[in-house]
């Protein structure tokens, strides 16, 4: 279930970007602060190793996502990824400045929307918010969660990048 992470814990984290270098500066914060890391080059790669993580019981905290990659987009991403964990939140980056954006990333759930050139600061935030919540064992509230709570990701990962 998500939410129900240990004061000490650090997520689990998928990052999705077909920017090597977003993805790895992505990287580099998170496992810097802690956290365990999987991470992909798209959508399609992305959600082959959400049904890898689900088979070994690995449990899947947060999803970042690029905005525009050239498989799929972060909203495609994200819809699939929800069938293999329907508790997991998503953050969305875009470099992509047209107007309505963080709105459409709003609507499917996305909890945070950072833009490109990526905001560290901001990414840090989202995530420490997010850590918050979990500790508190209160859930995501509305709008960020759709549907019932209900969870996939059980086990505990062993912090291999996927």
């Amino acid at each position: 279930r998500w939410g129900s992470m240990e004061s000490a814990s650090k997520f689990q984290i998928l990052l999705v970007d077909d920017d090597a270098n977003c993805l790895a500066s992505m990287e580099s914060l998170l496992e810097a602060e802690g956290h365990v890391t999987f991470i992909a080059g798209g959508g399609l790669e992305a959600l082959r190793c959400a049904r890898r993580l689900k088979e070994e019981r690995v449990r899947l905290d947060l999803s970042i996502l690029d905005y525009n990659m050239p498989d799929l987009t972060g909203i495609e991403t994200y819809e699939r990824l929800r069938i293999e964990f329907p508790d997991v939140p998503a953050i969305f980056v875009s470099g992509d400045g047209s107007g309505g954006l963080e709105d459409r990333v709003r609507r499917v759930g996305g909890v945070s929307f950072v833009r490109k050139p990526l905001d560290l600061f901001r990414l840090r935030s989202a995530i420490s918010e997010l850590e918050a919540i979990a500790r508190s064992g209160l859930g995501l509230p509305l709008p960020w969660r759709r549907g019932p709570s209900t969870s996939s990701g059980e086990g505990r990962g062993d912090g291999r990048s996927v």
